[in-house]
């Protein structure tokens, strides 16, 4: 079984730097992966939620994932359009909405 080919691209960087040195190193940098791709997917998510709302008119039909109830699909009503929310009724209640938990517009 052959070895796995070595990046040389940081060798210089890293050869001078202890075993605990880098260990922190690669915690840090995978955090900071982690952190990114966090921003990258709510960035994506804002926009997507940009178009929808470009979408919505007052009275139009909306279908939204409820939070609290772990993701259950309700219809419901537009009454108010706001920038990252909607104000929907639903069984005579009216409540806010993030646009970014709407998922249908009729």
């Amino acid at each position: 079984m052959a070895r796995p080919r070595k990046n040389l691209k940081y060798a210089d960087l890293l050869s001078p730097l202890s075993i605990t040195d880098l260990k922190l190193l690669k915690d840090e940098v995978s955090t900071e992966i982690r952190v990114k791709g966090t921003e990258l997917k709510k960035a994506e998510s804002e926009e997507a939620a940009l178009k929808i709302r470009d979408k919505i008119r007052i009275g139009s039909k909306i279908t939204f994932n409820e939070k609290a109830t772990g993701g259950k699909s309700i219809k419901a009503q537009v009454i108010g359009i706001f920038a990252d929310k909607v104000q929907v009724e639903v069984g005579g209640r009216r409540r806010s909405v993030a646009l970014v938990r709407v998922s249908n517009v009729d």
